[in-house]
């Protein structure tokens, strides 16, 4: 089992690749020790043992130094003075803590957490649970740390809850998911920026001396411009060898991550629920839990990371209903109609969409109530009958009957103040007591910390799918938050309704994805504005940014899958010029984008030439062909920077030793000599047939030689240029990858 209680008191979790050790003291605090390689558990002792630094005064229990300790739960209210996991307000209005470590308890499996989405264990799994519980006295405030180790994924995750047991209430002003210490700062740190159109962007930092690097979100989402994660590497990592660490918050709400080095040169990274405007009462009897931080280390570099994540979040938290299940090819209504969408425009999208193969019509904005642009409407859950006369039935009848599946855009938890739904119930509108609710594109978040609202949500949505038997919802979040509070909620307790936001989203969804567990729902955010893993635990699939020039996807597309898994990246085909940056690619390029995740289309098709359709027609045959490779084997990155001219990746069946190879230039310089595609982590004692599909031609390479010396790309004159290899091994040696396991 992958929890182990020492002789000496001390806990070492571990996996095949990894160990993490922590050590309750006789002080009170628990103590981390070591996170990283796998160690052998009869080196523990000696390995790490270390000195207890002292503050001022005799040696002894009263006088220990937090502050120079790496700490598992550091807290306002003690000599620790970096940043602390969580902080409370007593009764009495003071703050201080004085923890004492009260006992443990090790759970096969692992436990769900009460209202968050988070991980599961199947019960033949390799996983079990350990929780620590940390007692203040005189409160009777218990926190108890709860570490699951998923032994088959080389994965664990971290959680706390805070639990009242005493007499009077306690504040909590500040509950973070994970505060883990390291004790040196010999590392970088990576993590994915951005803003609208232009999400998950590469930001490095050095941690060379005594900081703090905070990355956030204050939005009431995850956010455009920042990615709930943390990547913490060592200087020589590379794509694929040395130390890799990663840190991931399983939440769709504000957070805040931050990194920081102390006086002693050692890095503390903490990751949680952002502190700004977040406080949660506790009264005696009451808890609260915070969200799951996903943990990885690899010895394999960035995709040794990826990997193990792709792989957990495919089949440990996407729904099991879709967790292996072909995603259909889409055409989307969006960009070939914008508001201006009718059952005319409908019907023949759809007859050209079943002529090329594609599977699914989804008909987003513009289809309900008085809905010409985005200034009304929101909330109105009824058909358009000046677009569609007839309702939406026959459209979707007639649609279904060419073999085709339907889908519909909606966007639930917003109201536009000119609809029928805000002149009947003002009062499920967040806003502050006293103030008018500020409008983001013309619109209002609806309340979701009050049940009646979630409830309506609930319904109406069900009403949708029953109705229209949809296949597909994309469900869509188009503004942040900034209300500053809640009409619906007391004055104590406004501090919560961010949270109680989220809360109400899981409650909606998971009612949903219950009652329709063969629904596919698409999240969207404006975009990429909540591609998060709380999300994808109920939305297999996730829209990664409105801007779909496929020269902007590369980077868009290529980050994303840094942390989840190209099944979950939806990536559609759009026209020329692009409606968002103007650029001119060729179709063939945008096709091979598209197709690196869950292919779709977001044009009119009744506007491509003959030549464009029976070459779209060819694309969507291909990617039928090789969607089981390219949504279920491993993604492996080859050229992901986002300074290079160049991107690439590869797909990779390791039991059936097949792949398929990803090249693209984004700019072509001149009085340039022929470069090579190294292909990374191949087997390298077998040979591989490797085929190019643009020219048929083939040739026969070694395993040590694609690894070590790569493809030969010759010069290509003209922009955006792409290829497209095939390769399969010729002996069972090729099977596998160098980095499968760890």
């Amino acid at each position: 089992m992958p929890i182990e209680l020492l002789d000496d008191g001390r806990f070492h979790l571990f996996t095949n690749s990894t160990s993490y050790v922590l050590e309750p003291t006789a002080y009170g605090a628990v103590r981390h020790l070591y996170w990283g390689a796998r160690l052998n558990p009869g080196t523990l002792v000696q390995a790490l043992t270390e000195s207890i630094p002292h503050s001022i005064g005799t040696p002894d229990e009263a006088n220990v130094a937090f502050h120079a300790l790496t700490l598992e739960c550091p807290f306002y209210g003690s000599t620790d003075y970096r940043e602390p996991m969580f902080a409370v307000q007593l009764a009495n209005g003071t703050t201080a803590m004085d923890l004492h470590y009260s006992g443990y308890r090790i759970i096969h499996g692992k436990v769900p957490l009460l209202g968050l989405p988070s991980l599961r264990a199947e019960p033949d799994d390799d996983t079990e649970t350990l929780q620590i519980n940390l007692d203040d006295r005189r409160s009777g405030l218990r926190i108890t740390l709860q570490y699951s180790v998923l032994g088959n994924y080389d994965v664990m995750t971290r959680s706390v809850l805070w639990n009242n047991s005493g007499s009077e209430d306690i504040r909590l002003t500040r509950a973070l998911s994970a505060v883990l210490d390291f004790d040196e700062s010999n590392f970088r740190i990576m993590h994915l920026s951005g803003a609208w159109a232009r999400e998950r962007g590469q930001s490095w930092h050095d941690l060379s001396t005594p900081g703090r690097l905070v990355m956030e979100s204050r939005r009431g989402t995850s956010s455009h411009q920042e990615q709930p994660a943390l990547f913490v590497v060592r200087p020589d990592t590379t794509l694929h060898h040395g130390d890799a660490y990663v840190f991931h918050l399983v939440y769709s709400g504000s957070f805040l991550g931050f990194a920081q080095v102390d006086e002693y040169r050692r890095l503390r990274i903490g990751l949680g629920i952002h502190p700004t405007g977040f406080e949660w009462g506790l009264a005696p009897g009451d808890s609260f839990q915070s969200p799951e931080v996903v943990l990885r280390y690899s010895p394999h570099g960035l995709h040794g990371i990826s990997q193990g994540l792709h792989r957990v979040y495919r089949e440990r938290l996407i729904q099991p209903a879709w967790r292996d299940r072909v995603r259909p090819i889409a055409i989307n209504t969006w960009e070939a109609s914008y508001f201006h969408v009718d059952a005319k425009s409908v019907l023949e999208l759809g007859r050209q969409a079943a002529d090329l193969g594609i599977e699914l019509v989804v008909i987003d904005d513009g289809w309900f109530a008085r809905r010409d642009n985005d200034r009304s409407s929101l909330g109105d859950w009824v058909v358009n009958p000046a677009k569609f006369p007839h309702g939406l039935e026959p459209i979707m009848d007639g649609l279904k009957s060419w073999g085709l599946q339907v889908g519909l855009w909606i966007e639930p938890e917003m109201v536009s103040p000119d609809s029928e739904l805000y002149r009947m119930h003002r009062d499920w509108c967040l806003y502050a007591p006293g103030r008018e609710a500020p409008l983001g594109r013309h619109q209002l978040l609806l309340d979701l910390g009050q049940k009646p609202v979630q409830d309506w949500i609930i319904e109406t949505v069900t009403d949708l799918v029953a109705r229209y038997r949809l296949d597909y919802l994309k469900w869509d979040w188009n503004r942040p938050m900034a209300e500053g509070g809640s009409a619906g909620t007391s004055a104590g307790r406004q501090g919560e309704v961010g949270h109680r936001y989220v809360l109400g989203l899981y409650r909606i969804l998971e009612t949903l994805t219950r009652q329709f567990p063969d629904l596919l729902v698409e999240g969207c955010a404006g975009g990429g504005g909540r591609f998060d893993p709380g999300m994808l635990a109920f939305t297999p699939q996730i829209w990664p940014s409105d801007n779909t020039d496929a020269v902007d996807r590369l980077a868009i597309q290529g980050n994303t899958a840094w942390l989840y898994p190209p099944s979950s990246i939806s990536a559609h085909v759009s026209a020329v010029p692009n409606h968002q940056t103007g650029r001119e690619v060729p179709l063939t390029y945008r096709n091979r984008v598209a197709a690196s995740g869950v292919l779709g289309y977001e044009l009119d098709l009744t506007q491509l030439s003959q030549a464009e359709k029976e070459l779209t027609r060819q694309h969507v045959q291909w990617y039928k062909s090789h969607r089981d490779l390219i949504l279920a084997g491993e993604y492996v990155p080859l050229i992901v920077d986002d300074a290079s001219d160049q991107a690439a990746w590869m797909f990779w069946n390791a039991n059936e030793g097949r792949g398929i190879i990803y090249w693209f230039c984004r700019d072509n310089k001149p009085n340039q000599l022929s470069q090579r595609l190294v292909i990374s982590d191949l087997p390298i004692h077998a040979t591989y047939e490797i085929t190019d599909q643009d020219s048929g031609e083939h040739f026969m390479a070694h395993g040590s030689e694609l690894r070590y010396r790569g493809i030969p790309l010759l010069r290509f004159f003209g922009q955006y240029k792409s290829r497209v290899w095939t390769i399969a091994a010729t002996s069972p040696h090729g099977r596998g990858l160098h980095t499968m396991g760890s």
